[in-house]
């Protein structure tokens, strides 16, 4: 549900994007490669590519989001299901997916399900990816926005706070910047999950919990920040 409030945000930032792409159709600008001047291009397609970006990191959630709905709830201690009843495996997964609606079915293999934690990496490695795209759009931004004198002023990013108490009139991106902290935070959690995810021995992964934390950590920190990120930038 966590994932679905996301989306929901990843999908309204595209949006918006594109919506900025459409009103700079006409606004020429210089396109830029090695940081030097290139050949023209409009600042209409340049948001109109980040929107684009956002659409693609969109579907790699939703695919890393698809391998999360085979569980292997039932396999008790080392996926065999010893001690369970020969009905619990088909019944508990009838009544989730009765309340929550997610099309949950069961593993394929439960002994390799037990420890296997690689649907977790997989999602984990699609909110890396756009936490890297997120920090390039970002970065981007901040540039496109500097100065206004002594840099490029090619667009001007809202003034959310005054950001000098010596420099009067100064105003820092401070909505980019958190949104970039935040994305170096995801790339942390991708390399604990990274770490836990190797580390299991035999026929179990014990180190799940933190695999767990830091994934609800990573989605929640991005749907928040993305979401001041689109409404006040």
């Amino acid at each position: 549900y966590r994932s679905i409030g996301f989306l929901r945000s990843l999908k309204r930032l595209e949006d918006s994007l594109r919506e900025k792409g459409r009103k700079f159709h006409d606004v020429l600008k210089p396109g830029r490669t090695h940081l030097r001047d290139a050949v023209p291009i409009t600042l209409g397609i340049e948001f109109e590519a980040y929107a684009d970006l956002i659409k693609r990191d969109y579907g790699n959630i939703i695919r890393a989001m698809n391998m999360l709905r085979e569980i292997h709830l039932g396999g008790t201690a080392i996926g065999s299901g010893i001690n369970t009843h020969t009905m619990f495996r088909s019944l508990v997964i009838e009544e989730l997916n009765k309340y929550t609606r997610l099309d949950l079915h069961h593993a394929k293999n439960y002994f390799e399900l037990n420890y296997n934690m690689e649907a977790f990496v997989n999602y984990s490695n699609s909110l890396r990816v756009l936490a890297l795209n997120l920090i390039k759009v970002g970065n981007d931004l901040m540039l496109m926005s500097s100065g206004p004198n002594a840099g490029l002023n090619e667009i001007n990013l809202p003034e959310v706070e005054p950001g000098s108490s010596i420099m009067p009139g100064k105003v820092n991106p401070s909505i980019i910047e958190p949104l970039i902290m935040v994305c170096y935070n995801i790339l942390g959690n991708d390399q604990t999950i990274m770490l836990a995810a190797k580390s299991g021995n035999f026929e179990l992964n014990v180190f799940t919990p933190i695999i767990a934390h830091k994934l609800l950590s990573s989605i929640d920190l991005l749907r928040n920040s993305i979401d001041m990120f689109n409404d006040k930038c």
